[in-house]
């Protein structure tokens, strides 16, 4: 399950639970990868936290996890929905990001809308990576920064004040949990101009 506590920074329970925190920027980023960063929310600032995070949802085409991750949403009370970008890879295509009812991608009736994004390979966990490069300019998927999961996680209650508590004063910061991570990260927007084209690759097993 995902976060069964997400108090200080936030907590994620793969192989066990484990807190995510600050972590040194790894891979040879430096500050000077934030000469491409515009602040998409100059006046979204409370005090000197920028809060502003999408929550990106690694995912593929007949995913059947997808459905229990979306209900322990709405169990736990969160109302983000606008702030959710659903990844969608195999899609054989790719298709720009586009606002679509909860009810017409899972069997739930609900008009919330997320962000949908359709990635023409299923590459594993890192589609997404990829997604989010490709469209970092667009209105739908511009945050200070971003949490990203899979489909296969499910919430719980704490999860929803974590997310609104999010810190990208620094749009380099990437917060992490001690190896195995299974790719789930969250990270200031920066960190998408600097990994740049990365995960256009594509991966097999």
């Amino acid at each position: 399950s995902f976060a069964a506590s997400l108090g200080d920074a936030s907590q994620f329970d793969g192989a066990g639970q484990c807190w995510l925190k600050a972590a040194p920027v790894p891979f040879g980023l430096s500050k000077r990868h934030t000469r491409h960063y515009k602040d998409p929310y100059p006046g979204a600032i409370t005090g000197q936290c920028m809060h502003i995070t999408k929550l990106v949802v690694n995912s593929f085409v007949g995913s059947p996890h997808l459905l229990r991750l979306f209900h322990s949403l709405y169990a736990v009370g969160f109302q983000r929905f606008a702030d959710v970008v659903l990844v969608l890879g195999g899609t054989g295509g790719a298709a720009a990001p586009l606002m679509v009812p909860v009810r017409e991608l899972m069997a739930i009736a609900e008009d919330d809308e997320v962000v949908v994004i359709g990635v023409e390979r299923h590459n594993f966990d890192l589609h997404g990576f990829a997604a989010l490069w490709r469209y970092r300019q667009d209105a739908l998927i511009q945050a200070h920064g971003y949490l990203y999961v899979h489909c296969s996680v499910i919430v719980e209650p704490r999860f929803v004040a974590a997310f609104d508590n999010f810190n990208f004063t620094d749009p380099l910061v990437i917060y992490t949990p001690p190896c195995p991570a299974s790719n789930i990260y969250a990270f200031g927007a920066a960190v998408v101009e600097a990994y740049g084209s990365t995960y256009e690759e594509p991966l097999d097993k």
